[in-house]
Order: structure tokens, then sequence, then C-alpha cells
């Protein structure tokens, strides 16, 4: 009789914390919003990524970061736009801004962002949802936004 109830509490105990395990493993859907950019490649923003030489000069010049970055989600249409900026380390102007515009498809926690360029080409990145964080990963370089 002790080792039936002791079989018993073991696996209530495991039922549990595999139920708690499905339920973390879960996040919420997307939803249209906003997104700030938290990590470029594992690095806080900004994040210096070089140098910007002046004309005709291989020495001196600013240093470069991204300086911010942007996804926005459109849930109903399934579309998304993702931006983010370079700024001039010396002058604190933004010099230019990186973008890519898709559809986006979501399978439960993972995503695949699809990029069609003028060209005909067709480029597909993935991605993860967490209950915190969305990630966009594209040739190594993984980019990380804030869900809030």
């Amino acid at each position: 009789m002790f080792e039936r109830r002791n079989v018993q509490a073991i696996f209530i105990a495991s039922a549990a914390l595999v139920l708690s395990s499905c339920e973390n493993s879960t996040a919420p859907p997307l939803v249209t919003g906003l997104y700030k950019m938290v990590r470029y490649d594992g690095h806080s923003l900004p994040y210096e990524i070089g140098g910007s030489n002046p004309k005709g000069n291989s020495s001196g010049g600013c240093p470069v970061s991204i300086a911010q970055g942007r996804l926005s989600i459109f849930a109903d249409a399934g579309t998304f736009a993702l931006t983010y900026d370079y700024q001039n380390g010396c002058t604190q102007e933004l010099m230019s801004q990186v973008g890519v515009q898709g559809k986006y498809i979501a399978d439960g926690a993972n995503l695949t962002f699809i990029v069609t360029r003028t060209d005909g080409v067709r480029i597909e990145s993935r991605g993860h949802l967490t209950s915190s964080t969305i990630s966009y990963e594209n040739e190594g370089l993984v980019l990380l936004f804030e869900r809030r």
C-alpha cells in the first residue's frame, strides 16, 4: 500500500510538471503592433558596428552604430516591416535606415518571414516567439524585439 501511494504521488507530480512545461512553452499569438529592437546579434543597443572614414582617408572617421530598430506586425494581413537605424557616432545624426517588409507565417511559437525582392527572388528568414520576445534570424544574424 505504501509503495502504491508513492507511485501515484510521483505520477501526479510528473503529470503536473509536464503540463506546466507545456504551458510555459506556448507563446501568445502575434498581435498588430510596433515592437522595439532590444538586441542586435546578441548586443544591446546602441551597438557599434564599425567606422566611417572621410573620403580619400583610410584612418580617422567616426564610429557607426545600430541606434534603434523596430518590427511592425500587421496581424490581420499577415505582413511585417522591419527597420533599424545607423547612427554617426560623431554627430549623433541618423545616417540611413535599413529595412525589409513582407509576409510572415506563424506556426505556434515558430515564425517564417518571407521577403520577395523586386527581382522576384524569395528570401525566407526564421523567427521565434516567447511570451516576452520575438526573434528574427537571417544568415546567422539574430535581431531580438521586445513584446509588451
